[in-house]
C-alpha cells in the first residue's frame, strides 16, 4: 500500500537511509509503512520534514487540502466586515 507520497517523501529526504535516519525508524518500520501506510502518528512529522502533503501520505485520513477551498461565490467564512 504504499502511497505515492511515501515514495516522493523517501526521496525528497535524500533516499531510504535519509530518511531512516531523520525519523529515527528501521529498516523493518519502513518495510511496515510500504505494505501499511504511514502510522497516523508519524504523519504530521514526515509531512514536516518532507513537505509532502499529510493528504498524499494518508488519503484515507486526510482531505485533499481542494476540500477546505472557497467556493466561487460562497460566503467569507468570517462574513461581512461591514
Amino acid at each position: 500500500m504504499a502511497t505515492h507520497g511515501l515514495l516522493r517523501a523517501i526521496e525528497v529526504a535524500g533516499g531510504e537511509d535519509a530518511f531512516l535516519g531523520a525519523l529515527a525508524i528501521s529498516r523493518r518500520s519502513l518495510f511496515a509503512w510500504k505494505a501499511s501506510g504511514v502510522p497516523p502518528g508519524r504523519v504530521w512529522e514526515v509531512s514536516r520534514l518532507t513537505r509532502v502533503a499529510p493528504h498524499d501520505l494518508r488519503p484515507d485520513l486526510y482531505d485533499h487540502p481542494s476540500a477546505y477551498a472557497p467556493r466561487a461565490g460562497s460566503a467569507s467564512p468570517v462574513g461581512d466586515a461591514a
